[in-house]
């Protein structure tokens, strides 16, 4: 019998890996008809191979001859990475943006970008930013502001365009939220500064937003080591220990200083990655099909929670409380949650929501919160 149950497990776990092959191989086909490589490159450039992308949907490179390379990002364009000591092909597509190798001087306006640089122990790249060094909770990244090696230019939506006129950054990255304020974009084309915009927020599964170091990886040309640290990614999901046939079941909320109380939507990342680490999302039916929060009043909170075996609490959107005392005096229906009477609350840390390359590890975390030694975590911490 433990026989045939390995050989059905096996037969499974090799079912929804080709599910996945086969999901992601459609993704990277829907690019190419949006985009087409081939199109526009001109006459001297012809695509040689593509990066092997296993979880994200959201990007495609490819690799074209004499050292050029070709980034695709969904709904936001085209980026030929242009190798030292090459021209730039002069019957290329007008829609298809520069970027000249090296890349070393870099301005980002995304704490997930900023994240992976410096994962790839390329930070020296990385150049100027949008974020303070108090609000940088990335040890390395606050040294290099400390240390005046990263220079702050302002807030993403009015950043200094003086200095960035001056210092004539290779690149620009941003996230989505450029969108709010189109002046700054056309500014920064004005000033012919690239833009790419990532969509690591649009990715479906945690870990195709984690894929996206080897993006930067490409850019720098070190993508064996972007390879290395994504795998190691992989292997902590795939190595995550059998769910129980009876499953945890957790509540992720946070409560502002107003009061005002948030959870997750049903088919929001963190919910996503609570599931491969092996717990049922309690508020599954708020919002199934969307993302992100949603606010709740705290009735209908605790008429769904509050048998919650464990909570994870936002600790930096939600006030930061020392001990789970303090959390419970932000609403007393609380202290009846059974997650709080056992001691089953879990907070995210500071640096949370600046990492992107680092999910697999905080499933890792989330499935020792719920089935092992709670102590022998790194993004997640116990209050107690």
């Amino acid at each position: 019998m433990r026989s045939l149950n390995l050989i059905c497990a096996l037969i499974f776990s090799m079912a929804i890996t080709g599910c996945q092959a086969d999901t992601n191989e459609q993704s990277q086909n829907d690019l190419l008809a949006q985009h087409g490589s081939a199109n526009g490159l001109g006459a001297s450039l012809r695509v040689e191979s593509s990066m092997p992308i296993d979880y994200a949907k959201q990007f495609r490179v490819e690799y074209l001859n004499d050292g050029f390379k070709l980034f695709t990002i969904k709904d936001r364009g085209q980026f030929l990475l242009v190798p030292e000591n090459q021209s730039i092909p002069s019957d290329l597509d007008e829609n298809i943006s520069i970027l000249q190798a090296p890349i070393d001087n870099m301005f980002i306006a995304s704490t997930t970008s900023g994240s992976s640089v410096n994962s790839l122990k390329e930070i020296d790249r990385f150049k100027y930013t949008s974020n303070e060094a108090e609000d940088w909770y990335i040890e390395d990244i606050k040294k290099t502001m400390v240390e005046e090696r990263l220079t702050y230019v302002g807030h993403h939506k009015e950043p200094d365009f003086e200095i960035l006129a001056r210092e004539q950054p290779d690149v620009s990255i941003f996230t989505a939220m450029i969108d709010s304020t189109p002046e700054v974009m056309a500014k920064l084309k004005e000033l012919d500064i690239p833009v790419i915009v990532e969509r690591s927020h649009a990715e479906e599964h945690p870990l195709g937003r984690s894929e996206w170091i080897k993006f930067y990886g490409a850019m720098f040309n070190v993508e064996d080591k972007a390879e290395e640290i994504f795998n190691k990614e992989v292997e902590y999901v795939n190595n995550l220990p059998e769910i129980k046939e009876t499953k945890e079941s957790v509540a992720i909320f946070h409560i502002t200083s107003s009061g005002n109380l948030y959870v997750r939507n049903g088919s929001d990342y963190l919910v996503k990655m609570a599931e491969l680490a092996g717990a049922e999302y309690i508020l599954k039916d708020i919002n199934p099909e969307e993302t992100s929060i949603a606010k709740i009043d705290f009735e209908t909170f605790y008429s769904k929670a509050s048998e919650a075996d464990n909570i994870i609490y936002i600790w930096s959107s939600g006030g930061k409380p020392a001990d789970i005392e303090e959390l419970v005096k932000k609403n007393e229906l609380l202290e009846n949650f059974k997650a709080i009477k056992t001691g089953s609350v879990y907070c995210t840390t500071a640096d949370f929501f600046q990492l992107g390359d680092s999910l697999g590890k905080v499933m890792k975390d989330m499935s020792t919160a719920f089935y092992g030694n709670s102590d022998d975590m790194q993004y997640l911490f116990k209050l107690d």
